[in-house]
């Protein structure tokens, strides 16, 4: 049976009035933010295909939300990359 990394888990909401009883957690949150500093975090965005963030899934707004997110992916390796090498430095 498949089960939630602890660490994981503890970034989502608890559900609450949940038909499965307590201590179950909110598959999505909107206000959830990942940490850029997490290599989870970053690694899930950068893993994410073009096509969750163009709901549609013509072939206009995927080459739109590719061009976008192309980038924005490239620059989350960076910056936690950057992050890292400086943590692990000290």
């Amino acid at each position: 049976m498949w089960q939630p990394a602890i660490g994981r888990a503890r970034k989502l909401p608890a559900a609450r009035g949940s038909q499965y009883g307590t201590g179950v957690s909110c598959i999505f949150s909107a206000d959830y933010s990942p940490d850029p500093y997490d290599a989870l975090d970053v690694l899930a965005f950068v893993l994410c295909p073009v096509r969750a963030f163009a709901p549609t899934g013509d072939a206009a707004e995927l080459e739109a939300a590719a061009e976008l997110i192309g980038p924005a992916k490239a620059e989350a390796v960076r910056r936690w990359h950057e992050q890292f090498v400086s943590r692990t430095a000290n």
